[in-house]
């Protein structure tokens, strides 16, 4: 069997400087500390706009890669640059 590598988590980071992570867990913030009050706000509520966006892109049902395939959508609706791919590789099943 061959195998193959899934991205498993995807790192972005906005003009602004703020640091997005998604994964398999879910959405985060990652440097929020380092952020001031109006930013930490508007971090937030970024997050919930790409959580919005990544729930409605269309993944195919047999995409090897869904959560690469909802990070690009949202990398390219809101102009993030994604600077992470973290990945493992796992064996084919066919």
């Amino acid at each position: 069997m061959p195998a193959r590598r899934k991205v498993y988590q995807v790192e972005f980071t906005t003009s602004a400087g703020v640091r997005l992570e998604f994964g398999s867990d879910g959405w985060r913030v990652l440097n929020i500390r380092q952020l001031g009050e109006r930013d930490r706000v508007q971090a937030l509520e970024l997050l919930d706009q790409v959580q919005a966006l990544a729930e409605a892109a269309l993944v195919e049902p047999f995409d090897r890669n869904p959560l690469l395939t909802r990070a690009e959508h949202v990398s390219t609706s809101l102009g993030l640059r994604i600077t992470h791919r973290r990945s493992k590789e796992v064996k084919d099943p066919s």
